[in-house]
């Protein structure tokens, strides 16, 4: 996660601030993407930190940059995102959810990206 928060960070230049942040939580997967660096934006994308920015604001947008990854661990997420967005909606604790979620999948798949996420 702090790795994830240092990648966050790397996309806000100069003051910083509320503008900054929102642009580099919504923007910085499709920029990794474009620049060659899927794998990093897949670890990006999948960091408990950035998941739980993420899941605070727009979830659409979200599992849209997840479903655009085209990996088995995103789409492992996005599912259980899509899942939980009613329980989230109503103040359900995102990590409980996605361990739920995840730990179901996990059991149900021989994937090892399912496994890894569980």
């Amino acid at each position: 996660d702090a790795a994830a928060d240092e990648v966050l960070a790397s996309f806000v230049e100069g003051e910083g601030g509320p503008a900054s942040d929102a642009y580099a939580l919504r923007w910085c997967l499709f920029h990794m993407k474009r620049s060659c660096s899927e794998a990093k934006a897949v670890a990006m994308a999948c960091a408990l930190s950035y998941v739980e920015k993420r899941s605070d604001g727009d979830i659409v947008s979200f599992v849209a940059d997840l479903h655009a990854l085209k990996g088995q661990d995103t789409l492992l997420l996005s599912d259980s995102v899509v899942l939980s967005r009613k329980a989230l909606s109503q103040g359900a604790a995102l990590i409980e959810q996605l361990w739920q979620r995840m730990t179901l999948r996990a059991d149900a798949e021989s994937s090892p990206a399912a496994r890894r996420l569980a």
